[in-house]
């Protein structure tokens, strides 16, 4: 799998030091970094993004004197390869710190009559054909809950409200 790829990339480009081949290092790192850039630490387990960090700081420090003695350009391009790597694991963090939706609720007959995002801490926003977003409000209207697997997120919600017929009157809440 994808794992075992960067796993092989990995060692490919420590033989590459072995071998002091700044060139072969240069086309090693790119390929690690097409993997990072493709998404593998996003659907890989936290570990790896520490994993990672470990095999660049390793890796970083087995190469230094052969990166100090090479052309510039070689050494300039292995280095951007492993800053965008480090960029991709500190971007993975800020995101993971943020609170992320863990289960959607949808109220709906023949149309959407209401959406509930809930968060990892509770706190829940969306709108609902009743008086609010606590749980009695929403079961009283048959909400469905829908949890979020591992790993997945919600990236963007969009769209438009239509008018209530009339006999029904939605209340929105935002929290």
């Amino acid at each position: 799998g994808v794992a075992a790829k960067v796993d092989q990339l990995i060692a490919l480009a420590n033989l590459a030091v072995d071998h002091e081949d700044v060139e072969d290092l240069a086309e090693q790192l790119l390929g690690w970094r097409q993997y990072v850039d493709m998404g593998c630490l996003r659907v890989s387990p936290p570990s790896t993004c520490q994993k990672t960090c470990e095999a660049i700081a390793l890796l970083i420090a087995r190469a230094q004197r052969l990166l100090e003695g090479a052309p510039r350009l070689q050494a300039y391009d292995a280095v951007r390869q492993l800053r965008a790597m480090l960029q991709s694991v500190e971007q993975l963090l800020a995101e993971s710190s943020r609170q992320h939706v863990c289960r959607v609720g949808v109220v709906a007959s023949s149309a959407v009559r209401g959406l509930c995002l809930e968060r990892r801490d509770g706190q829940r926003c969306g709108v609902s054909p009743a008086k609010g977003l606590a749980d009695r409000d929403l079961e009283s209207c048959g909400v469905v809950w829908q949890p979020l697997a591992p790993g997945e997120r919600i990236l963007e919600v969009r769209g438009l409200g239509a008018a209530a017929r009339r006999g029904s009157s939605p209340a929105s809440a935002v929290g």
